[in-house]
């Protein structure tokens, strides 16, 4: 049907690239392994750009924009330590309240890539994607095509065994969740990291300007804080505030107010403090 476009998931996408660079891997030929190299490094991508659509309702959008999966993956563990961490679930009845029986049973395994293994293969991929420097050339040093070789049959045997698991993206946690003030769209927090009188800052999402504090206090109940300064209209007779908001507050932007709608401009000031025994001081300039 046309007008249509059937989107694929990562994880399917993940499998094609890497089916396409291990028959790439099997022909023998040299001019074929940087397209093997290719396919795997998307393959690797395609792993860890699944594992953070699973999360995209609680990672800011900037961060979910990042495309190197080194550095998508750091930003995934900041918010989840076990998000790279291979698991198995299983689950038995109780025998008694908190008390499981032994008759247990496998869901599946849920596998994953290390940031240091993700980190280590995609760099060594990268390596064999640019053509010998001049120095290099000069140095008789050259590609190794031997050497490319083996470590994509090595790449391309992780990645098998990692789309081999029969769960994926499983996650567990406590999260924290509100309206935002400004578009009051639900924003959905991670707080497994935070033990009491910790706290993060946070952005609502796409389109939104709003931050926030996020609290645990000493009696495990969070608390959010918006991350705004009222200010008060600086046109002269008025009473109303100005709200500005952390992501805001720059010199040059300009706010209208509620109360006598007319702008305010944040801009830098100083004023005089004398003292009057001493002379005012001098700054040569």
């Amino acid at each position: 049907m046309t007008g249509l476009h059937h989107k694929r998931s990562y994880r399917a996408q993940g499998r094609d690239h890497l089916a396409r660079a291990q028959a790439l891997l099997a022909t023998g030929r040299q001019d074929e392994l940087i397209y093997a190299v290719l396919e795997l490094r998307m393959a690797i991508e395609s792993h860890v750009y699944a594992t953070a659509e699973a999360y995209s309702d609680e990672l800011p959008e900037p961060k979910l924009a990042k495309w190197q999966p080194p550095g998508l993956l750091r930003e995934l563990l900041t918010i989840d330590p076990h998000v790279d961490t291979t698991g198995t679930i299983s689950f038995a009845r109780e025998i008694a309240p908190g008390i499981a029986g032994t008759d247990w049973k496998t869901l599946g395994t849920d596998k994953k890539m290390t940031l240091k293994e993700v980190e280590a293969a995609y760099h060594k991929l990268g390596n064999f994607l640019h053509i010998e420097t001049v120095l290099d050339r000069a140095d008789g040093k050259i590609r190794d095509y031997a050497r490319l070789r083996k470590i994509g049959g090595e790449i391309a045997e992780r990645l098998a065994d990692i789309f081999s698991g029969t769960i994926h993206n499983f996650k567990m946690g406590v999260t924290a969740q509100m309206a935002c003030f400004v578009c009051h769209k639900t924003i959905k927090r991670r707080l497994t990291n935070l033990k009491p009188g910790d706290g993060i800052v946070t952005e609502c999402g796409p389109g939104c300007h709003a931050t926030y504090s996020i609290m645990l206090n000493e009696g495990n109940k969070v608390e959010w804080t918006a991350r705004f300064d009222e200010i008060p209209c600086a046109q002269e007779g008025c009473i109303g505030t100005v709200q500005i908001w952390e992501k805001h507050m720059k010199l040059g932007n300009s706010f209208l107010c509620d109360c006598c709608g007319k702008a305010s401009e944040l801009a830098l000031g100083i004023q005089a403090v004398l003292d009057a025994d001493e002379p005012p001081a001098t700054v040569a300039g």
